[in-house]
């Protein structure tokens, strides 16, 4: 599936392949940075978990919720 390039496919419409590819580890961070807006809850709390998300974009979600 990601033969056409996890960054290409991270700008599916379809929200299920956004999700896919979010959990994708080789997505480049600036996607998964952007990914972090998408309109598909799903889509963004899965980069949320993702151990590839930088570190600054990690404690900026944890400083959010209050933690």
């Amino acid at each position: 599936m990601l033969d056409a390039g996890p960054a290409l496919l991270s700008r599916d419409p379809d929200a299920g392949v956004r999700k896919v590819v979010a959990a994708h580890p080789n997505l480049p961070g600036p996607d998964l940075v952007r990914l972090l807006d998408d309109p598909s809850e799903s889509v963004a709390a899965t980069v949320a978990a993702s151990p590839a998300l930088p570190a600054a974009e990690m404690e900026r979600i944890l400083t959010l919720a209050g933690v």
